[in-house]
């Protein structure tokens, strides 16, 4: 297999579903001071030629050191061959392109983990029992690679494991496969009173106090509220990407918010923030109904619910997304991860023992 790249403007990437390889989340990352790089990929392969492009994202780590990200490449390479192989062959025709002091390439692969596939990772009430240990999935990587170095990343930059929805199917059908008590709950807060609304950069503030209020809550990261304006203004720039702002609301008060990204044939919960109180009116339930059917309107096949734990472990953080989520009657996906690519193996290592200790989502 051999590979040719082009590097060219990220307003020119092909529109795609995954929101991470689109022009909005470029123009994202740019704003929020990021070098963003784009570029088209050629692949020759025995039987074919393929033409994809990529959005590479270069992080600053320490010491004016950094790496070469690359989000969620979904078609970067073919299907149905060595993915090992691949990663390998490209991370050296890469290099070319990398600034001096880049250390190592960090893929975040969207290719769906073949431990999801195989009957033994499951239970008795076929729940998926997780990954194996990291030794074997990267002896699994590299049985075909020429130099044995990629490496499973000590921690994924963004979640591997989401509950993709099915929209092509009536609303009367989804519902149904919804769990009996999300069902309950989505008609319990039409009784309550809930009504969704579609906001702007006018509700950034009442926004922001909400997802302060959650974060805090759920001891998770924290944007700044100047980076959700950046969200909506990259947004605009990208003609293929659309971004809503909704807030759930009672009594006129906003109990529920999230941001929903419109891409070509997917709908993505992008960020989403709850209040601490009247949680009883169960506005985040009406609130991912809406979205939903926002996804179909917008002729979206799936909606992405964006990151659960990978099984049902109370002990797992994101056990109670697990929870919330799955109750929504859609497909569990478990993606390979972070998988890092050295440049320079001996600044790598110690990177990697600093990343050891310090993991979570960033996104």
């Amino acid at each position: 297999m051999r590979f040719r790249l082009e590097q060219k403007s990220i307003d020119r990437l092909i529109p795609k579903k995954v929101p991470q390889q689109t022009a909005f989340w470029g123009n994202l990352k740019r704003d929020m001071g990021y070098e963003t790089l784009a570029f088209d990929i050629y692949v020759n392969t025995q039987k074919k030629k393929y033409h994809y492009d990529f959005l590479m994202i270069i992080v600053p780590i320490a010491d004016n050191k950094f790496m070469a990200y690359i989000p969620f490449a979904a078609n970067m390479f073919p299907d149905n061959i060595d993915y090992g192989k691949s990663i390998e062959a490209f991370s050296e025709k890469l290099r070319n392109y990398l600034p001096k002091k880049c250390i190592f390439i960090r893929h975040e692969l969207n290719w769906e983990i073949p431990w999801a596939y195989d009957p033994s990772y499951y239970d008795s009430e076929n729940n998926w029992l997780g990954r194996p240990e990291v030794r074997l999935m990267e002896m699994r990587m590299n049985f075909s690679t020429e130099y044995w170095n990629l490496r499973k990343a000590p921690t994924d930059i963004l979640p591997p494991d989401t509950v993709f929805v099915y929209l092509n199917d009536s609303d009367n059908k989804i519902l149904r496969k919804m769990k009996q008590k999300t069902r309950y709950n989505i008609n319990l807060s039409k009784r309550k009173g809930v009504k969704i609304k579609t906001a702007d950069y006018n509700s950034l503030d009442t926004w922001y106090k909400l997802y302060y209020e959650t974060s805090k809550r759920n001891k998770i990261q924290l944007h700044d509220k100047r980076f959700f304006g950046k969200v909506l203004r990259s947004a605009r720039k990208d003609s293929a990407s659309e971004v809503r702002l909704l807030f759930a609301e009672a009594e006129r008060e906003p109990l529920s918010a999230m941001f929903l990204l419109l891409t070509p044939d997917r709908a993505t919960y992008l960020y989403g923030a709850s209040a601490s109180e009247k949680r009883n009116y169960m506005a985040s339930y009406a609130l991912q109904w809406e979205a939903m059917k926002i996804g179909k309107s917008y002729s979206c096949s799936w909606y992405d619910m964006f990151g659960v734990a990978p099984t049902p472990d109370t002990n797992h953080p994101m056990y109670g997304l697990y929870r919330f989520k799955t109750g929504f009657g859609g497909q569990l996906f478990h993606r390979y991860g972070c998988w890092d690519y050295p440049i320079n193996k001996d600044i790598y290592e110690k990177y990697r023992m600093h990343e050891l200790q310090d993991t979570g989502f960033h996104i």
